[in-house]
């Protein structure tokens, strides 16, 4: 049986750095209570600006919908949505819906989108809580914590990193039912933590316990790619929220993405954005 809703009302919150010396990588910008009646209320990743961010927005009553990377979700009470920006995908209330009511939290910070981009490659951009009392119980408490916070911006990132690693523990749980077996999981994790470094299919074959032919057979089933696309795609990835999120140099940004060479990081940057890095920045 599903858990009365909270009896939250609407508001919203937003949260300043201003006067902190310390640039903190998980940071809150805003959070809040909203119910949409209109169909006004349509939003698309790509037409939010450039500056990366990660949504979690959970639905209290009513529904809500979200496209994302080809398949539609229906957002029900005690389901939540995580979607980071800029990305392809589009949310909204639905015609055949009376009303979205839900409460979000807006994530800034590099370490922040980040770690989103890890948690719905993990779990996908719906965490379904229903059924799960304990996990929900978390999560509402981790947001609760955060508006009821004071005015300190260090007290607003530990808050707001709770909330990020409740959704992480619901992720690493959801991905043991996500389909994927878990010797191909354990290359998955692997990978996502290890991107930076000079990883390749022996690497990601020893983490999955596999021979290297079984093992790159297996993955390719379970993923729709191959090792190397895999870690290619979470280089580049991180490489595009570098570019758009930070000063650091493009050679730089290469290395600490796990690019063997400034030429091979441009070649590829190249292939998937159509741009050099350096173009791309400036647009």
């Amino acid at each position: 049986m599903s858990a009365t809703p909270p009896r939250w009302e609407e508001f919203r919150r937003s949260f300043s750095s201003a006067g902190s010396r310390i640039r903190f990588n998980v940071r809150a910008a805003l959070a809040g209570c909203e119910r949409k009646c209109e169909s006004t209320y349509d939003w698309h990743g790509l037409r939010r600006g450039t500056d990366p961010f990660l949504l979690w927005q959970y639905t209290l009553a009513g529904r809500g919908e979200l496209h994302y990377e080809g398949r539609r979700y229906q957002l029900l009470p005690e389901q939540a949505m995580v979607v980071r920006i800029p990305h392809d995908h589009r949310y909204f209330l639905p015609s055949d819906s009376a009303e979205w009511k839900f409460i979000f939290v807006i994530l800034t910070g590099v370490e922040s989108v980040r770690l989103g981009r890890q948690l719905i490659e993990q779990a996908g951009p719906v965490f379904d809580y229903r059924g799960r009392d304990s996990e929900r119980e978390r999560i509402l408490t981790a947001f609760a914590e955060l508006v009821a916070s004071g005015n300190h911006p260090a007290e607003h990132s530990l808050r707001a990193y709770r909330l990020l690693m409740e959704l992480a523990e619901f992720a690493a749980a959801a991905a043991s039912g996500s389909g994927r077996t878990p010797a191909v999981e354990r290359a998955v994790r692997y990978a996502l933590h290890h991107y930076a470094e000079p990883i390749g299919v022996a690497e990601l074959g020893g983490a999955a316990r596999l021979s290297r032919y079984h093992f790159s057979r297996r993955f390719r089933q379970e993923t729709g790619s191959s090792p190397a696309e895999f870690i290619l795609q979470l280089r580049l990835e991180q490489a595009e929220l570098l570019l758009r999120s930070s000063e650091l140099p493009i050679r730089q940004i290469g290395e600490e993405c796990g690019f063997s060479s400034h030429s091979c990081f441009c070649r590829a940057f190249r292939r998937r954005f159509g741009c050099a890095p350096g173009r791309f920045r400036g647009n």
